[in-house]
């Protein structure tokens, strides 16, 4: 078994197999044990490119752990509908001045990021 980040193999795999490995340019290397094969792949652009690409998984999963505990935090949003951002929130509720003798509320909202307000009225 080949530890993809390390380049580490482990022999117990294997056991006493020798390996015969095509190099570029139809060079052939033989080795004795697979942790032999670490030097070899270290020369190809391929094995550098995939230690590259793991290493940018690894980074992208705790970028999107940190983004979804980010979203767990935030407060209840709406999304704008100027501007689109998720800062539309509800500002206040006051009675109506023009139906508050008919039980209506007023609901105000507003963007915090485009200062967007927006006036609702409820029963």
């Amino acid at each position: 078994m080949i530890d993809f980040q390390t380049g580490d193999a482990d022999s117990s795999d294997l056991g006493p197999v020798s390996v015969a490995i095509t190099v570029f340019k139809g060079a052939f290397m033989f080795l004795s044990s697979p942790s032999d094969l670490r030097p070899v792949l270290e020369q190809l652009p391929e094995w550098k490119q995939i230690l590259e690409i793991v290493k940018e998984i690894d980074t992208l999963k705790q970028r999107i752990d940190i983004l979804e505990q980010a979203l767990q935090r935030a407060p209840q949003a709406n999304q704008c509908p100027r501007c689109r951002e998720l800062s539309y929130r509800l500002r206040k509720t006051e009675p109506d001045p023009t139906f508050a003798t008919s039980g209506m509320q007023r609901r105000v909202y507003q963007c915090g990021a485009c200062d967007y307000t927006e006036h609702r009225l409820f029963n």
